[in-house]
């Protein structure tokens, strides 16, 4: 997740906007841990940055086609529900 070139001050605030710990953001930068899907669009957002970059982890000079985006967009939603729902039942 090196796009961002954060400090360690900025990892809590990313980490507060986000309800995570500073240290999973360390975790990402590092390259140790992923961010849950459901975090990957409001992160991009944190950072500034397409869903696109973030996945690509750099930033692209081109802009990213607006169907392509939408389209992560909405794979990264889809995919947070259904984990969303994979725990609902296997709690109830």
């Amino acid at each position: 997740m090196g796009l961002s070139g954060r400090t360690k001050s900025t990892q809590q605030d990313l980490a507060n906007e986000l309800g995570v710990s500073s240290a999973v953001i360390s975790k990402w930068e590092r390259g140790i841990g992923f961010p849950d899907v459901s975090l990957i669009e409001p992160l991009a957002a944190s950072l500034g940055i397409t869903i696109a970059e973030l996945f690509k982890g750099e930033r692209t000079e081109n802009s990213v086609d607006n169907e392509y985006e939408s389209l992560l967009s909405d794979v990264v939603k889809v995919s947070a529900n259904e984990i969303t729902k994979k725990k609902k039942q296997r709690i109830g």
